[in-house]
């Protein structure tokens, strides 16, 4: 199966920039399992079979445009034993790029107690949806299934935006403060995620999440909350990155009910097309340039201790851990590891499945450190466990 690129969308563009300020700027869906484990050289036959059906997995940079001529998604093994999932500690290997003009898609099998299969995909080729795609077509392929098909393009965030007729959103004012509190460790560089996991399953959790991040942050701030525009187009079914935000002002007060409201309102009307439409004249922009501007603005967001956003908080939403299975692979877990930029204080990915939900956090590492980052983890499993 074959199918067309695409163009570069301006948010792709701008993720393609956060990439050369803070490689990799990726998603990472990481599966844990009981059992004797999956060999890499079955992984390799599988990931071959899903970039048969699925060439999302194999674009590639040429310009600006995303070709399919890309290599069949990389499979390598990792040493595990020293990794408890919960931090980045004994995982040198999540640090390794992934080169857009090169490779954009790749399988880690990560041998430990327990066994994880982690995959990674450029978040500007991929968004997390695609990810997910990708993944339930890897293990069907593993299980002796046939998996399915998903297109590469040409449909861009950018088109499915226009669908709506909404109008650009305006740069937000940098005035959110951090989740955080206390003197930054300057010293640190670069991004760091801790994991926790909250047994039930809650309803209403971005309303809590927000709420608990705007007490944490000690006043009104904003968050964004992404949305797969992919719901704008029922019949789509692509690997591509399609992911939209809603920028949703929050006070420490707010009742939920009301929170929740406001933002099944925002998609109600689209919202989350104005931040793609606004992204879209950033493409014009030389690469270079873009992540210059974003060091540099960066750096003032660390010297001011204000952010255009406080948080980006993304539910992924409830996952059948039957579709990661395969076997001498029954997935237990699946969670993802959200992409950092030291220009957005926090993002939150959480996922949940019959028991449980996944919460992991990504910060900053001037921000994270002295243990704020396991205190801010544990704010919001709290507020989770309230409602679960």
């Amino acid at each position: 199966m074959t199918a067309p690129g695409r163009s570069v969308s301006g948010v792709e563009w701008v993720w393609l920039a956060a990439d050369r300020i803070a490689p990799p700027f990726a998603n990472q869906f990481v599966i844990e399992g009981r059992g004797d484990g999956v060999s890499p050289e079955d992984v390799a036959r599988a990931a071959a079979e899903v970039a048969a059906v699925q060439p999302g997995s194999r674009v590639r940079l040429k310009g600006q445009i995303w070709t399919t001529d890309g290599p069949v998604p990389r499979v390598r093994p990792g040493d595990g034993s020293e990794w408890d999932g919960r931090s980045p500690v004994g995982a040198p290997f999540l640090l390794d790029p992934l080169p857009p003009q090169s490779l954009t898609c790749e399988v880690l099998v990560v041998r430990g107690d327990p066994w994880r299969v982690v995959v990674r995909t450029h978040h500007a080729a991929m968004d997390g949806q695609g990810t997910l795609l990708f993944a339930e077509g890897l293990f069907a392929a593993l299980r002796g299934e046939t998996p399915a098909g998903a297109e590469a393009g040409p449909t861009t965030d950018a088109a499915l935006a226009a669908t709506t007729g909404r109008t650009p959103d305006r740069p937000p004012p940098i005035d959110c403060p951090a989740p955080v509190r206390g003197a930054c460790g300057g010293a640190s560089r670069g991004t760091t995620w801790r994991r926790i996991r909250v047994p039930g399953r809650p309803r209403g959790m971005l309303a809590a999440l927000a709420l608990a991040t705007a007490q944490a942050a000690g006043g009104p701030c904003r968050v964004d909350v992404p949305v797969d525009l992919r719901r704008l187009q029922p019949d789509l079914r692509s690997s591509a990155n399609l992911t939209g935000i809603i920028r949703l002002p929050v006070r420490p007060e707010e009742e939920p009910e009301a929170l929740t409201a406001r933002l099944k309102q925002g998609l109600e009307v689209n919202l989350a097309a104005d931040f793609v439409l606004a992204a879209s004249p950033l493409r014009r922009l030389p690469l270079g340039l873009l992540a210059a501007g974003g060091r540099s603005k960066a750096a003032r967001n660390l010297t001011l201790a204000r952010y255009g956003t406080t948080a980006t908080l993304s539910n992924l939403g409830r996952l059948d851990l039957a579709r990661f299975s395969a076997p001498g692979f029954d997935a237990s877990a699946g969670f993802f590891i959200p992409p950092g930029s030291p220009g957005l204080p926090l993002f939150v990915a959480c996922s949940g499945d019959d028991e449980g939900v996944e919460i992991c956090a990504t910060m900053p590492a001037a921000l994270a450190s002295h243990g704020r980052i396991e205190g801010l983890l544990e704010r919001l499993a709290a507020a989770v466990r309230a409602i679960a």
